[in-house]
């Protein structure tokens, strides 16, 4: 996935992987950052997610920012996970 940089991920985590020209990313990835499913604009995620380290495994690409106002942290959705962090999705996701 080129947002949480991870070839293989719970799928009840982050979803399936979507494919566009050559680049993949994880369905929940996509949607954390905004972007429709269909990712007409995939070619772009490795740079939009690319800013980001991720608070647990220090690589780039996260895209989950903690709610708290205060805390700043951001994380890959898997490490999110495999760190304790609770997500809570809001409709439409």
């Amino acid at each position: 996935c080129v947002l949480c940089r991870r070839a293989e991920a719970d799928t009840d985590t982050c979803g399936d992987k979507r494919e566009k020209l050559g680049l993949c990313a994880h369905v929940f990835c996509l949607v954390t950052v905004g972007l429709p499913v269909e990712a007409p604009r995939l070619p772009l995620m490795g740079l939009l997610g690319s800013s980001q380290h991720c608070c647990v495994c220090g690589q780039r690409g996260a895209t989950v920012m903690c709610c708290d106002d205060n805390c700043g942290k951001w994380f890959h959705l898997p490490c999110a996970k495999e760190d304790g962090c609770v997500t809570q999705y809001v409709n439409p996701y």
